[in-house]
């Protein structure tokens, strides 16, 4: 399937187009060729500089308009130790996906679907690393299958989702943690909430987008009493947008999984993405994770003090086996990274950071008055106070690598802590 819009082109060649109607031309972008058939399943192959040509199944409900935007899941399988790109070879017919417990609810729910395969061999993996001190890059890899796929399909960009159980919900948590700004919000079923050998779980950054989240008492592989502590952490600590649902009497994959289902539709149905969202928090320990809407991190100290307020959470283990507590941290292998807490109001973005000494604030006209000064205030000290005007070449570059017509940046601001 070729997966390439040729239109874009004509942004930067159309001298019509003024630093004042770009933002109206993006955000009304509606040119998409139209799909021979829809109701199918398609395979297409993404091309990563890193992981090589990836394998994807991509479902087309019969109701997709070209004209029209269209909801969009990424489903994360589980069992990824049995899984590899060769997988793909066997996966592709319709026939195939009857099986599949959740593709057969949701591809009934007027969503295109995009299912990847995971090959632990080739490290395109969601559930654990393989090298501690190396970066997870599928993450990337995913979020790029779907901008890519945006240049093809009229897809909703509010209405984007993660969705897994198992090992895919662990992805799909961590999807959360490291590249929220593309989802409105992201499904979890029976997940252990956790990347195997990752250093880099930071859950304070489940503030910025919504999480549904379901796990059974009888679940041997994740313990619920280990769920529900960093569920409750989430909630009433983190103070994240966590909804939290427990079934009694059923085991990992069960009968509570089809119950749910239906609680998963309409929480995304009801849950749509602001990445304008006036509070933000953001932590990170390398410069593949360092963008969360509009604050993107430039270059950072982690050999700095911490601010006083960057601080991680104290979570024992729950071990399974013995059915007791253990005294050693559930997030063992973390790592202290760096850290930004950010609002805005009235023009006026206030920052706090912790380790970071350039970041960037990206700018919409749907945050801020363009006709007033914008201020940025740092650690308590002014930093920047000057108008910002749209930058036509700035919202192109934006708009053809992220595909994005919601998240509109006029402009960004670069800030050097000083």
């Amino acid at each position: 399937m070729k997966i390439k819009n040729e239109k874009i082109p004509e942004l930067t060649i159309d001298k019509k187009i003024s630093n004042d109607s770009i933002s109206n031309v993006i955000r009304t972008w509606n040119k998409y060729p139209k799909i021979e058939k829809t109701g199918q399943n398609y395979l297409f192959y993404y091309e990563d500089p890193f992981f090589g040509s990836v394998p994807v199944r991509l479902f087309i409900p019969a109701s997709y308009d070209p004209l029209k935007k269209s909801p969009l899941i990424l489903l994360l399988h589980g069992a990824v130790q049995l899984s590899s790109f060769n997988r793909s070879v066997t996966a592709t017919s319709n026939e195939s996906d009857d099986d599949d417990l959740f593709f057969s609810y949701l591809s009934k729910q007027k969503f295109i679907i995009v299912r990847p395969y995971a090959d632990p061999g080739k490290q395109f993996n969601w559930v654990s690393k393989s090298s501690r001190k190396s970066v997870n890059r599928t993450y990337q890899c995913l979020v790029d299958i779907i901008v890519r796929l945006k240049h093809q399909f009229n897809i909703d960009d509010s209405r984007i989702f993660a969705f897994g159980h198992s090992d895919g919900s662990d992805g799909a948590f961590c999807m959360g943690l490291y590249k929220p700004g593309i989802f409105a919000g992201f499904i979890c079923y029976n997940s252990m909430l956790n990347n195997i050998g990752a250093h880099n779980i930071y859950l304070k950054n489940t503030v910025n987008r919504p999480f549904y989240i379901v796990h059974s008492d009888l679940d041997d592989i994740r313990p619920i009493l280990q769920t529900r502590k960093i569920a409750a952490i989430l909630k009433d600590s983190v103070g994240a947008d966590i909804r939290y649902k427990e079934y009694t009497g059923y085991k990992h994959f069960d009968k509570h999984l089809q119950m749910d289902l239906p609680n998963a539709a309409q929480f995304m149905a009801q849950t749509i993405r602001d990445p304008f969202h006036r509070k933000l928090y953001w932590e990170a320990n390398n410069n593949l994770d360092n963008t969360c809407d509009w604050i993107k991190v430039d270059s950072f100290d982690l050999s700095a003090p911490k601010a006083s307020w960057h601080k991680g959470f104290d979570i024992k283990t729950y071990n399974k086996i013995a059915k007791r507590w253990e005294n050693f941290q559930y997030y063992l292998m973390n790592e202290d990274g760096y850290a930004v807490s950010a609002k805005y109001h009235d023009n006026i973005f206030e920052v706090e950071v912790s380790r970071v000494r350039e970041f960037e604030i990206y700018i919409s006209d749907k945050m801020v008055d363009i006709h007033k000064p914008v201020k940025v205030i740092v650690n308590g000290k002014p930093l920047f106070d000057k108008k910002m005007s749209p930058d036509k070449n700035f919202m192109i570059k934006n708009f053809e690598e992220n595909f994005d017509r919601q998240a509109i940046w006029i402009n960004r601001v670069k800030i050097v802590v000083k």
